[in-house]
């Protein structure tokens, strides 16, 4: 199969190649999303857009230079971003807790509902 892909070494943070590489990451999950069919389960199709957001602002707080728990969580990543000032949409009028089930949902089929 493909590669998989894995967390680049933290220390290019402040040049800010390693929020590239992460934000490139996330940019590959939009484009298996793109590329799926309409039958395509709606799991997988989830999964992806939940990595392609979780990789969008993990590569926010890096290009920021604030580190960041291993986490799936959005709102977690969203709070983290605020804390630094940074205000979002997503910050403001909503909390994305139930989306963020795509990531154990489907890794772990024993926590779907």
């Amino acid at each position: 199969m493909g590669q998989q892909w894995s967390e680049p070494d933290r220390s290019d943070t402040l040049d800010g190649r390693y929020a590239k590489t992460i934000l490139a990451a996330a940019e590959r999950d939009l484009l298996t999303v793109q590329s799926m069919s309409d039958s395509a389960p709606v799991e997988s199709v989830g999964f992806h857009l939940q990595q392609a957001a979780e990789k969008a602002l993990k590569a926010w707080l890096a290009a920021i230079g604030e580190t960041y728990p291993l986490t799936h969580n959005l709102d977690t990543l969203l709070g983290l971003l605020s804390d630094n000032g940074v205000e979002t949409e997503a910050s403001r009028t909503c909390r994305t807790s139930p989306r963020t089930r795509w990531s154990s949902a489907t890794m772990r089929p024993e926590t779907q509902p």
